[in-house]
């Protein structure tokens, strides 16, 4: 969330993410190998391969209550992998 897509951005070359909008701080992303995808704050960006995900967050927000929808679906979406991962580890040890 948030700035926080540095960090990947940095560390996984190609990485798909987003800090929003900004077309400055996109292109500075960029220029560390991620692609940028421009996202509003109520949206998330999914980069399964990498399994990462995104969300602008305070990046764009306006006030607190715009926060809720962008964080949630990272959360959900967090949450389905790791259920998902724990279903295949369930198996493997059957």
């Amino acid at each position: 969330m948030c700035i926080s897509p540095v960090i990947p951005a940095k560390l996984i070359p190609g990485v798909q993410l987003t800090i929003g909008s900004d077309p400055d701080t996109a292109q500075a992303i960029e220029a560390m190998g991620a692609r940028h995808v421009n996202a509003s704050v109520s949206e998330i960006v999914v980069d399964k391969e990498n399994r990462v995900v995104s969300t602008p967050a305070y990046m764009l927000a306006s006030r607190i209550s715009d926060l809720p929808d962008g964080i949630n679906k990272l959360v959900g979406q967090v949450v389905e992998w790791a259920k998902a991962a724990t279903l295949v580890t369930s198996k493997a040890m059957s």
